[in-house]
Parts: C-alpha cells; sequence; structure tokens
C-alpha cells in the first residue's frame, strides 16, 4: 500500500495530529541534533580560552619577577619565592575557587594552593584514578611543545573527596624550568549543557501537549461537519463552508506554537550565551586585575602618585609588565587609580595603554555611580569589584574590574583596574542569535506550507490561550483566562490558572529565600569585622594575649585591652557567637577608658562595670597584679620551679602569693591543663621565658586538636 493510501484511510483528527506531531518533532530534532552541539562546542571552545589566558597571566608574573632579577633588583630564590607566594594567592571564577598551581620539570612540585601535602613532593609516579599520569603528561606536552592542554581527573577546588574530568592550560617558563597552569572542570560545561536541554524538553512537551490537543479538537469538529453532508443540497452548501473554515484554522495551531517555542528558544539560548561569555569576561579580568594588584607595592604606588611623572624608575618598573599582559591576554585597558575626594571622579595613576588612548598620571575621570561605590568597597574591604557593562564617551562600551593594591601593613588606598570593549561580545552574540533565528524562519516557513493544506484561521478561544501562555511566559503571572467552552479549552485554561498561580507563589516564597540569604550573608560580615583583636598580641614581655583557634564557630566574649598604665583581661560569660563578639568589643570599650586610672581606681571601676556582663577581671600594670572576681573562677598558676597547679578565685580575692611566677587566664583551664601541661612547664624552666613564649607553647599543643570552639588565653606575670 502506498503512503498516499494510507493516508486516504486516515481519518481527519487524526491527520491533523500526525501533521502537528510531524512538524514538532522535526523542529525539537532540528534543536537538539545541530543547535545544542554546536553551542556545546562552542561553550567548551570558549572555556579553553579562558583558562589558557588566564594561564598566560600567571606566567607574566614570572615573567615580571625574572625581570627584577636581571636588574639586580632582587636575586632568584627570592623572585622565586615572591612569584609562588602571588600565584599561590590568585584566584578567579564564579565562587573565586578557580585556582594555579606550579611544578617544575622533573616533576616536583614547587605550589599547590589546595594540596600543600604535595608541595616539595616527587610526583612522576602520581596518578588520577583512571591511571594517567598527569604530572608526567604536564612535562611531556611542555617539553614537546612549550605549553598546550592536558586531559585528566582532578579534586573538585577544594573538596578532595570528590574527583571529576578535567581540562587543563599548561605553560612553561624556561628560565626557572617551572610550569604553571589552571584548568576547568567538564562538569561545568555539562550542566550548563543540561539546563540548556530541560528547558527546551519543557517548552517542547508543553506546545507539543496543546498543538496535539487542539488539533484533535478541531479534527473532531470536521469530521462532525463533513456528516452534515449526506443531508439536503442547502446543507451540504453550508457544511462545505463550515468545514473549509474549520480545516483552515489548523494552520493557526501549529504555527503559533511553534513561534512561541522559536521565541522562546532564542530568547533563552541570546540570555544563556551572552551570560556565558560575559562570565568568562568577568573571571578573566579579575583574575588579570587581582593579578596586577598583587605584584605593584602599596608605598611605591604611593611615591609614583607623589612624584607625578612617567620618566620615572618605578613607573617604568610596574607599566612594563603591565603591558606585557595586556598584550597577552587582548584586554582594552590596564590601570591603576586613586580615588580623590569629589564624587564619583578618580585619578589614574599607571596606565599600560599607548599611543592617543593613553591617560598621564593625575588624569581626572569621572565614573558611574554604581563603579565608584564599588571603588569605595574596594578600599574599605579588600574585595574585588566586578563592574557592569556602561557606555563611555570614545570609548564604547566598557566592563570593568577593580582590584586592590596593597601596602605592607594590608591596608589599601589605590587599585588595580582591568577594562575590556564589550562591543565585540555584542557582535558575536548577534551573529548567533541571528542563526538561531534563520533557523526558525525556515522552520516556521516549512511549517506554513504543511499547514496550509489543513488550517488559515485560529478560533478565538485558542487565541486567548496562546496570549494567556505569552503573558505568563513574560512574568504576567497575575492574569487569568476565563474561556468557557468547549469543555477541553475550559479546563486548558483551568490549567494556565493554576500554573500562573503557582509561578507567583514560587517567585514569593525565592524572594524570601534571598532575604534570608542576604540576613546570613550579612551576619556573616559582621562576625569577621567583630573578631579581631583591639591590640597586638605581644601586649609586652610581661603579659600576652590571643584567641586561639580563631576560625572556630563559637565564639568567645572573653578578651584584653593594655593602656598607659595598666593591661586588662577579663573572662566573659557564655553566649551566641554574634553576642559574644558584640559583648567583647562593647567590654573593650569600656575597659580602654579605665586602663589609664590608678590600679585601687581601675578594679573599682572595673568591679562595678564587669557586674553582669564578665566573670572575672585581671589589672597588670607598674603598681602590680590585682584580680576582680565577679564569679568563682579556675586559674592556673605556674611557680618559680616550674609547678602548674590549679586555683580557685573567689569574689575579691588578691594576688598576694608570692611564690607564683605567672598566671595562666583562659575560659578553657581544663583544656590547657590536659593539652598543654608539659609544654608549659618545660617552657617555664628555662627561666628565661616570655610571656608570649608561653602563650606560643599553649598555642602549639592546641593546634594539634581539632577544636570546635574559640579559646582565649592570657598570660600574666604576677607582681607584687
Amino acid at each position: 500500500m502506498t503512503k498516499t493510501g494510507i493516508l486516504k484511510h486516515l481519518d481527519i483528527s487524526t491527520k491533523v495530529v500526525t501533521a502537528g506531531l510531524t512538524i514538532t518533532g522535526l523542529f525539537v530534532l532540528t534543536i537538539f541534533a545541530w543547535i545544542i552541539p554546536g553551542a556545546e562546542r562552542g561553550l567548551l571552545e570558549r572555556k579553553r580560552e579562558k583558562i589558557r589566558e588566564a594561564t598566560e597571566t600567571a606566567w607574566s608574573v614570572m615573567q615580571y619577577y625574572q625581570s627584577l632579577v636581571a636588574a639586580n633588583e632582587l636575586s632568584l630564590p627570592e623572585a622565586q619565592r615572591r612569584a609562588a607566594t602571588v600565584i599561590k594567592h590568585m584566584r578567579y571564577g564564579p565562587e573565586m575557587k578557580d585556582y594555579f598551581w606550579i611544578n617544575d620539570m622533573r616533576p616536583y612540585m614547587i605550589m599547590h594552593p589546595y594540596r600543600a601535602d604535595l608541595d616539595g613532593k616527587d610526583l612522576a609516579d602520581f596518578k588520577d584514578p583512571n591511571g594517567v599520569a598527569l604530572f608526567v603528561e604536564f612535562v611531556k606536552t611542555c617539553r614537546q611543545q612549550g605549553a598546550g592542554f592536558v586531559r585528566y581527573s582532578w579534586q573538585w577546588k577544594d573538596d578532595e573527596s570528590n574527583v571529576v574530568p578535567k581540562i587543563s592550560y599548561v605553560r612553561l617558563y624556561r628560565p626557572w624550568q617551572w610550569i604553571v597552569g589552571t584548568g576547568m572542570y567538564i562538569e561545568d560545561v555539562r550542566a550548563e549543557i543540561r539546563g540548556w536541554r530541560i528547558r527546551v524538553m519543557i517548552i517542547s512537551a508543553l506546545v507539543a501537549f496543546v498543538g496535539v490537543f487542539l488539533s484533535w479538537r478541531i479534527g473532531q469538529e470536521v469530521a462532525k461537519r463533513v456528516r452534515l453532508l449526506s443531508r439536503s443540497d442547502s446543507d451540504l452548501l453550508q457544511g462545505i463552508g463550515k468545514v473549509w473554515r474549520l480545516q483552515s484554522m489548523v494552520m493557526l495551531v501549529v504555527v503559533p506554537a511553534l513561534a512561541f517555542m522559536t521565541v522562546f528558544w532564542c530568547v533563552t539560548f541570546y540570555k544563556s550565551l551572552t551570560e556565558t561569555i560575559i562570565n568568562g569576561f568577568d573571571n578573566k579580568l579579575a583574575a588579570i586585575s587581582s593579578t596586577t594588584g598583587c605584584f605593584i607595592r602599596g608605598e611605591d604606588h604611593d611615591a609614583i602618585v607623589k612624584a607625578g611623572v612617567e620618566d620615572n624608575p618605578l613607573y617604568r618598573k610596574y607599566v612594563v609588565p603591565m603591558r606585557r599582559i595586556i598584550k597577552k591576554t587582548g584586554l582594552t585597558y590596564l590601570y591603576t587609580q586613586v580615588l580623590i575626594g569629589e564624587r564619583p571622579f578618580c585619578n589614574y595613576v599607571l596606565d599600560a595603554s599607548e599611543g592617543e588612548e593613553h591617560t598621564e598620571i593625575g588624569y581626572k575621570d569621572k565614573l558611574p555611580l554604581a563603579d565608584y561605590q564599588g571603588a569605595e568597597n574596594v578600599l574599605l574591604y579588600g574585595i574585588i569589584h566586578k563592574g557592569g557593562i556602561n557606555p563611555t564617551e570614545g570609548w564604547g562600551l566598557i566592563k570593568v574590574c577593580y582590584a586592590p593594591v596593597y601596602h605592607d601593613d594590608d591596608t589599601v588606598n589605590s587599585m588595580a583596574g582591568a577594562d575590556v570593549n564589550i562591543s565585540a561580545i555584542s557582535d558575536k552574540t548577534r551573529t548567533a542569535l541571528f542563526a538561531v533565528g534563520l533557523l526558525a524562519v525556515c522552520a516556521i516557513c516549512g511549517t506554513g506550507y504543511i499547514t496550509h493544506l489543513f488550517s488559515t484561521r485560529f478560533q478565538a478561544p485558542i487565541r486567548e490561550l496562546r496570549d494567556a501562555a505569552l503573558m505568563i511566559a513574560g512574568g504576567n503571572h497575575d492574569h487569568q483566562v476565563d474561556v468557557r467552552e468547549p469543555k477541553e479549552l475550559r479546563r486548558l485554561s483551568s490549567a494556565f490558572n493554576r500554573i500562573g498561580n503557582r509561578l507567583k507563589e514560587t517567585l514569593a516564597e525565592l524572594r524570601a529565600a534571598d532575604r534570608d540569604i542576604v540576613a546570613a550573608n550579612v551576619q556573616h560580615d559582621l562576625m569577621l569585622a567583630l573578631d579581631k583583636p583591639w591590640v597586638s598580641a605581644d601586649i609586652d614581655v610581661n603579659a600576652a594575649a590571643e584567641w586561639l583557634n580563631r576560625d572556630a564557630d563559637k565564639k568567645t566574649s572573653s578578651g584584653w585591652v593594655a593602656g598607659q598604665r595598666n593591661t586588662v583581661t577579663w573572662l566573659g560569660k557564655e553566649q551566641s557567637a554574634l553576642d559574644a563578639l558584640n559583648r567583647r568589643c562593647r567590654t573593650a570599650a569600656a575597659m580602654m577608658k579605665m586602663t589609664r586610672d590608678e590600679s585601687d581606681k581601675c578594679r573599682e571601676r572595673i568591679e562595678k562595670a564587669g557586674r553582669g556582663v564578665v566573670r572575672a577581671g585581671f589589672v597588670v600594670g607598674a603598681v602590680g597584679s590585682h584580680a576582680i572576681v565577679c564569679e568563682p573562677v579556675d586559674i592556673l598558676a605556674l611557680s618559680r620551679d616550674g609547678a602548674l597547679t590549679r586555683h580557685r578565685l573567689e569574689r575579691n580575692t588578691v594576688l598576694a602569693d608570692q611564690s607564683w611566677r605567672w598566671l595562666i587566664v583562659s575560659d578553657e583551664p581544663d583544656l590547657i591543663e590536659q593539652l598543654a601541661g608539659d609544654g608549659i612547664a618545660e617552657c617555664t624552666r628555662r627561666g628565661d621565658a616570655t610571656a608570649h613564649d608561653l602563650l606560643s607553647a599553649i598555642d602549639n599543643s592546641l593546634r594539634s586538636n581539632e577544636l570546635d570552639r574559640q579559646v582565649f588565653v592570657s598570660v600574666l606575670e604576677v607582681q607584687s
């Protein structure tokens, strides 16, 4: 039986449904067979290019320090040490966890930020779970080509328990015989492709369901009208007209459905492609700006600003390697800048550009407000600012990134900036969108030709449902559809209404979750800011204090302050982490005002201020040592012969035991006595031990034990 014969034996509704399924299937098949594989290849190639450029940036750091060796400003070992330190702290990526490592040609590990256990070890026999001797492959690639890509398996970022496939780019720095590299995880690419496929499958299934259902319904109506042709002539004419009108509606069932799917796909593909490219440039700019900020010394930068001229050895010392970086990475601009008192203006200092685009020292420029606020955050908190896309006069669409330039004391008053002209990205994404749109136009034209055999018009209820779907997809979730007939479409309209209501509820839940996340981040930042000492851990040779296990989640409210006449140490009460840090800072502020008082007067004030806040306070000054006990506490005392004893201090205790040489005050005396007793006694027997020596002995003992809480320790010399 021929194909034509088969179609003749099918009823009208089956023909309509078959046509809709065939057209939708061909369109979806084209997307999965051509567009998605091409997008996957393009995404993988962009990521390969990103890690290649990132590796070039790290390679330029070694080149810069070698230039200092050539100029006899640094010895070779010192230059290698500094270069390894800078590269060790370089990060990029969405979570700022992507990193660089260095090994040599033997191969021995020079530096790995997440696997310090490998530093200095022979890696010739190191293999991944698949048996790939990856470091041998790195050496082989660099020996043959100087640089290249290598596939292997490695731990997922800083998670040693999760090993996944990875592609890395490595490059040899021949003067040092060092190999520097960074990589990308194949799972990242696969995750993005899976997201695209899921979105396409969902929208395709929805459109196919609507199209098939409506095609079947219209086919049923056509069949019903055909049965009327067996009546009178007037019924025949009327039936033919009605059948023709109903058949012509089929075209507007399939075409708008495919058009909707095409628009959705084009928008999704365009947004995903643009976001992928922009994120890649964000990571690239962050890596380059942070690298530039790392190798520029803040004090040298201040000297360049003060000199105000480019004919300066310091200026050339930094701008020459910056020009190498900008040439190797394809950036538009690489520079440093300082903020001035006038918002939102800045002054440029170092500029790697040459020719007409070069800006001189002190050039004043107006920044977009968002970028200016980001620059302020760079100076205040030492964070990296990734700016948006902003139009600039004469420079086009520019995307910026700022990273801090540190002084030796970790202060920041200037920043390194990296810019890229985003116009090229827009051209690439428009080209990709044009290709997808061209495919969509061809598919719709083919659909129109095929479905012209069945329909030309669309019924009003179906148009209303189509418009409702578009409004829901466009974000208007409050829109409600009221289709009363036929019964099947009335049910479908109810489904659309339920979808809109569910989307609205889901968005409300997401906004609430986002607020919770923001609140948690604010609390975390506040805890980091509060958990800082008011003074150095080395108060003097007779007293020392420190918070041990600083990174623990459980915090202590105990602390210390040092003034001109007295040093005050206190033991706080148990509280939650944030409350403990808050109470510590408030107590320190109150105690700081008292450290200038005479010892007796200081005791009276501390006893009054500490009531209900601290358990005990200890004053060490020129006139002696005193304890102000609000609640009974346990302390450890060291005699002059090195004996460590435990004592309980009651209220109003005076430190009068002349056999005591040192007091160890802590909110965890049991822990210190158990873990650090031998180390404390041995340190004391030396005779010349200081408070800091004892504190170091305690710290070394506690470091070898995993603690889940912060421990406060103060070592005080007992004075008569």
